[in-house]
């Protein structure tokens, strides 16, 4: 059976459309979430709290994941979550209260959660394996340039109109996401099993149930299985606590510490998510077929850089630069290069790494133990902001330490197998089909008509 989007019926454009508007609503409500929580009344330990709360409940991944394997109703499920999401959304719009305004944001993160369970089940159940990391990659920049394109926006009208205009921002962002639950309605294929084939799923099929039947010492034993994956877990997982301790607080020290406006950490987090989507469409010709461990400890590495930089003092960095302004840039542009290497490869080197017996709930598994554990540090993090640490510096210091710690421990684990055997006649292929590619580029511009123009005049 032929595995083209067409002849399974349905359209792929207006998914990559919803993508874009999600990404879009996203950057409306997240981004500047922590400086609106303060502006709201909020404290730093509360912000840790709530932020922690949308990572613990970030952990019903494994949840959704369960649902989709025994029901099979991702479509349903992403449904519900947009619903979830509008509802959300126009409370956040219509509140004043930094304790609502913070649950409703960890309501809308429980939501999120299943949403991206499901939308990414319905993804890969429709676009073969061969094109795996190149189309969920594909969804990523598009979504990474929604959000990029929402926080620019955002930023502009936060520092001439203030924060109070957040109720706005919110009521635009429940806007879309009603525009998305009909577009999903409507362009978004049900889930089919027909068009899954048993060698090219990440999950098991209706009539293969075996992942849910396995207790916990069965898939430990599975995972001994697969050489290197117990140590990866663990390095990502460590790496993730020093992002989350830090995390809430990355943007409020950027504010209120070295004083940049809302208009230009827009334009940073702005320029950042572009970057991301640069180095994700520079990877995609390479995704399927390369050693991604490799790619992975130099994003760790470079993620690292950011959070490095905010455990110096100001003063530190206006020494040595003229300009902190175009110091941050650079900062965010090594930054973007690593989280763009992170977000192609860290869920595809897992899904390389595990037994496709056990797939879906490693991965929802992992992803609920690293919610789960966010909430910890995050709340850690706002501890020791307002009561323990004697300045900001050290928080960021203790964060850039424990992700290193994760880095050096992945950089120790065994690789999983290049995911095609026949690596080399893969590259063969991709280096055939570029040359083609770049002939075939080459024929259209205007100086190769004109040389073709003059050889038949001679």
């Amino acid at each position: 059976m032929s595995s083209t989007n067409e002849e399974q019926g349905f359209n792929r454009k207006p998914w990559f459309v919803l993508t874009f508007l999600l990404g879009f609503a996203e950057g409306l409500i997240g981004t500047f979430f922590p400086l609106v929580f303060l502006h709201f009344g909020g404290s730093n330990f509360e912000l840790g709290l709530f932020v922690g709360i949308i990572s613990l409940l970030g952990s019903f991944q494994i949840f959704w994941g369960k649902i989709i394997d025994k029901f099979e109703v991702p479509k349903k499920l992403s449904i519900a979550s947009l619903s979830v999401n509008t509802a959300t959304a126009l409370s956040m719009a219509s509140t004043s209260s930094s304790s609502v305004f913070g649950i409703s944001r960890a309501v809308n993160g429980l939501s999120n959660s299943g949403f991206a369970n499901s939308d990414y089940f319905l993804r890969t159940a429709y676009f073969p394996v061969k094109n795996r990391g190149k189309t969920q990659n594909y969804f990523m920049a598009i979504n990474l340039f929604g959000v990029s394109t929402s926080i620019t926006i955002v930023g502009v009208v936060y520092d001439r109109f203030g924060f109070d205009y957040s109720h706005l921002i919110h009521y635009i962002a429940a806007g879309i996401f009603v525009v998305a639950f009909f577009m999903y309605l409507r362009y978004v294929p049900e889930f089919n099993p027909k068009y899954v084939r048993d060698e090219q799923i990440l999950y098991a099929r209706v009539k293969d149930r075996a992942n849910l039947d396995y207790s916990v010492k069965e898939i430990i034993q599975l995972m001994k299985l697969s050489p290197g994956l117990i140590k990866y877990l663990f390095g990502m997982l460590v790496f993730n606590i020093g992002f989350a301790l830090s995390g809430p607080f990355f943007i409020v020290e950027l504010n209120r510490e070295w004083g940049f406006k809302n208009s230009e950490l827009a334009l940073m987090l702005s320029f950042n998510s572009i970057s991301q989507v640069l180095v994700i469409l520079v990877l995609l010709p390479f995704i399927d077929f390369v050693d991604r461990k490799k790619l992975i400890i130099i994003g760790l590495l470079l993620a690292c850089v950011p959070v490095f930089a905010l455990s110096m003092k100001p003063e530190w960095i206006e020494t040595y630069f003229s300009s902190t302004f175009l110091f941050w840039m650079g900062i965010f542009f090594i930054a973007s290069i690593g989280w763009g290497i992170l977000n192609s490869t860290t869920l595809t080197l897992l899904v390389d790494y595990v037994n496709p017996k056990i797939r879906s709930t490693i991965i929802a598994g992992y992803g609920s133990a690293t919610a789960f554990l966010a909430f910890f540090a995050a709340v850690l993090g706002g501890i020791l902001i307002d009561f323990v640490l004697p300045n900001n510096q050290f928080l960021f210091l203790i964060s850039t330490i424990i992700r290193f710690l994760g880095f050096i421990i992945i950089f120790k684990t065994t690789s999983p197998p290049i995911p095609f055997a026949d690596f080399y006649a893969q590259r063969q292929l991709f280096m055939a089909r570029f040359r083609s590619n770049f002939e075939k580029s080459i024929q259209w511009l205007p100086i190769s008509r004109r040389f073709k123009s003059r050889n038949k005049k001679h």
